[in-house]
């Protein structure tokens, strides 16, 4: 069962046989079983988690301008983008005209859109939009000869709600079009963009800074499945066999940053990380590492009061718990081959 900082700094006192605060405060206790947590899960690698990061992959800010939210009017239009379809409108409330032009995009006469929805979404100024598409247009006639722009899909289950903004573009060259999506909060994207790189053949990403170790990583593209990705050595990038272009299928952690190779196109990704993290706090450490936590910080009270052999020895148990914990999980654990085989006529699998 978990202990809580008072129980954890009671054990302590126990084995300083100091019952009162008269050598050690209750601060001072405290202190250094926080310290205690931070070198327990370095050396242990014992504190772990999923963590899920989404990555809109690319942000549009040069393809459409963003004006404050007004009502929409005139005939519409559908516009395409990932093989999905949205109405776009020519006219606008206000007077609001960005001294930038937008990028042209591809629209077509107004039809029925149709078909289950999706969520389009796309980053802006590090915020990530969505807005409703459609997979189906009743007919798609007097297409613009303007470019297909494209967007990433977002997750389909994710609601659509927030402040909305009206976003211009261009469609036959030169005509003004409107259409609104809502800022999604969940998303925020600012400093994770501000720190990734993008290509077709390698997506690099910034870890959580408390991250000690990649267990594993699978990645979901938008509206997909699990992936697990395959570790490799950052060596081995640009000998990969059809590793150019499409989805990830390969991972590598590097000076804290993840490699996703190759880079995945335009759609967006959300990572899952299975990591061994770094935690500052006592009561974040797992039951069977917080007594080697207790024999740590008994051992920077015994090296206080100068008794170095009672620490020395503390420390050494200390060492034997954390190494012995991180042996249970990284080494007498480990999968046997014959556990990932396939059966077959050559081998029986049980």
């Amino acid at each position: 069962m978990t202990m809580t900082l008072t129980e954890g700094r009671n054990s302590v006192r126990d084995m300083l046989r100091e019952p009162s605060a008269i050598s050690f405060s209750d601060d001072q206790i405290n202190s250094w079983l926080n310290q205690a947590a931070v070198d327990a899960s370095a050396k242990s690698l014992c504190c772990r988690e999923n963590t899920a990061i989404y990555i809109p992959v690319n942000d549009i800010s040069d393809l459409v301008n963003r004006l404050d939210d007004v009502a929409l009017s005139g005939a519409p239009r559908i516009c395409i983008t990932q093989s999905h379809y949205f109405k776009v409108y020519p006219g606008k409330a206000g007077s609001e005209t960005p001294a930038a032009d937008p990028a042209a995009w591809r629209t077509y006469d107004d039809a029925t859109l149709s078909g289950t929805p999706v969520r389009l979404g796309f980053a802006y100024g590090g915020v990530h939009y969505g807005f409703t598409g459609y997979a189906l247009a009743a007919a798609t006639t007097g297409a613009t000869g303007d470019a297909v722009q494209s967007l990433p899909l977002d997750v389909p289950d994710d609601a659509i709600t927030g402040p909305p903004a009206v976003f211009r573009i261009f469609s036959d060259e030169s005509t003004p079009y409107y259409f609104k999506a809502y800022e999604l909060a969940d998303f925020e994207i600012d400093s994770l963009l501000a720190g990734c790189t993008f290509s077709d053949t390698l997506l690099t990403v910034p870890l959580p800074a408390d991250t000690l170790k990649l267990i594993s990583v699978h990645r979901t593209n938008d509206g997909g499945f699990p992936q697990g990705l395959t570790r490799i050595h950052p060596r081995i990038m640009g000998h990969l066999q059809n590793a150019t272009t499409g989805d990830p299928r390969f991972f590598y952690e590097f000076s804290s940053e993840l490699g996703l190779a190759p880079g995945g196109g335009a759609t967006g990704i959300t990572l899952g990380l299975h990591r061994a993290l770094l935690v500052n706090e006592f009561i974040d450490l797992p039951d069977d590492l917080q007594p080697s936590a207790i024999l740590y910080a008994s051992m920077l009270g015994s090296y206080k009061a100068l008794k170095f052999e009672t620490g020395a020895a503390f420390y050494q148990a200390y060492l034997q718990n954390v190494f012995q914990i991180r042996r249970w999980i990284y080494g007498m654990d480990a999968d046997d081959k014959t556990e990932f085989m396939i059966a077959d006529r050559k081998e029986v699998v049980r």
